[in-house]
């Protein structure tokens, strides 16, 4: 048996009498992969639900009430749940969370709009328990408001007759009524043609996208987010692998180690060694078990595997780096899992590239090796033929690390270091 297998051995030994700490790794990233595939995913094969809020109608006129009705007609009632109550009811519903938001209209509305001579409002109150249906409600609300300002701009001095009709105390006569409609339709004759059709169309294409099926299936979240979490926690299972270096240095294990033929860098390579294994087969359970446990598969499983194996080495090697940079074991177990931390961060393990700071996502993500793996797994799952590129990058980084890193640690025992 060769020098490297015993220390491979040894190694092996270790990890098989504690293996909690790879345990951790490997099951943490699939529970996070599955509550944000839940949170984010578990609704996009379902219509949106009907939107339950209430109206508070305290002017009571007749173009109030011509609101209301229109909110339970045709299309509306198919997305919208108006319940009509009075302003005390209403609060208290939305602060319970039955309703998603409260829209108030104030008394005078109908009088102040037509009037024109003051300034009038439409009151919201939105559940602050709840995200997406009040945000729905509040641009309806200011699609109805930009559509009144449109019509006090262009139809002022005919509102200040319909207020007449709808305000007054007598009702109004059928011609009074009809020779106001003929007025305000040979206002509108004139712009009819541009409304009708209105010129504005829209396009909706469906492209399959990473985590789809070849019979063109939706979209799947799980197979989005999971190279991420699998890119940052690769790196605590390496940190983890990593983690005999100090402490054997510490314990004077690496003298005794020096007594045989093992010089430091064939120490260190077995150590990067070890890393590269556990995270190759750690990586195996992540992405293919991942699969299978979130319903979906890989295009191109060979080249996501080859991706793998290269950025183990570039995880053990960066391990083995920052080893031989921090001064004592302690420093060394809380410094790894911070830069870790900050290279997942940065190279867009738990955000999307849209979500980070400009600055970090033109200047400073395309650099890092979390994100070349990530957007590279990505990218196989579209058809990406030039992966190699990267899996030689995130191969050949990891073997100039670990050069680095055998000199840096040659010189930390010539001088005598151990903490």
């Amino acid at each position: 048996m060769t020098m490297l297998q015993v220390l491979l051995a040894k190694d092996f030994k270790r990890a098989r009498r504690n293996p909690v700490p790879y345990l951790i790794h490997l099951c943490v990233p699939l529970l996070i992969t599955a509550l944000l595939g839940l949170v984010f995913s578990g609704g996009q094969d379902r219509p949106l639900a009907r939107i339950k809020f209430a109206v508070v109608d305290e002017d009571q006129s007749i173009l109030t009430r011509l609101l209301r009705g229109a909110l339970n007609q045709n299309q509306a009632s198919e997305h919208l749940e108006p319940v009509f109550l009075e302003r005390i009811p209403a609060l208290l519903d939305v602060t319970n969370s039955l309703l998603s938001a409260a829209v108030i209209i104030p008394k005078g509305f109908t009088s102040d709009f037509l009037g024109g001579g003051r300034r009038v409002k439409l009151e919201l109150i939105k559940n602050p328990a709840q995200q997406i249906h009040p945000a729905i409600v509040e641009e309806l609300l200011a699609t109805v408001v930009t559509g009144m300002n449109a019509l006090s701009r262009n139809f002022g001095d005919d509102l200040t007759a319909w207020r007449r009709i709808f305000t007054g105390t007598n009702p109004p006569g059928m011609l009074e009524v009809g020779a106001l409609l003929t007025k305000t339709a040979g206002q509108l004759e004139p712009i009819r043609h541009r409304l009708d059709p209105i010129p504005v169309t829209y396009e909706k294409e469906t492209q399959s996208a990473p985590g789809a099926g070849k019979a063109g299936s939706d979209w799947n979240m799980f197979a989005y987010l999971l190279p991420g979490m699998a890119a940052l926690f690769l790196l605590f299972l390496a940190d983890a692998a990593m983690r005999d270096v100090p402490r054997e240095l510490r314990l004077h294990t690496f003298d005794r180690i020096r007594t045989l033929p093992a010089s430091v860098g064939l120490f260190l390579t077995a150590k990067v060694l070890f890393a590269l294994i556990i995270v190759t087969l750690c990586a195996a359970i992540l992405l293919g078990g991942g699969a299978v446990v979130f319903s979906f598969h890989w295009e191109r499983p060979l080249e996501v595997a080859v991706l793998a194996i290269a950025y183990g080495l570039f995880a053990g090697g960066l391990m083995a780096l920052l080893t031989g940079l921090w001064p004592g074991e302690k420093k060394a177990d809380v410094l790894n899992n911070l830069v870790a931390l900050m290279l997942g961060l940065a190279g867009g393990c738990t955000f999307p590239d849209s979500a980070l700071p400009p600055f970090m996502r033109e200047h400073i993500s395309p650099w890092l090796p979390t994100h070349w793996f990530i957007e590279t797994v990505r990218a196989t799952q579209l058809g990406a033929t030039e992966w190699w590129i990267t899996a030689m990058k995130l191969a050949l980084l990891g073997i100039a690390l670990l050069a680095l890193a055998t000199w840096l640690l040659g010189r930390k025992l010539e001088a005598g270091v151990r903490e």
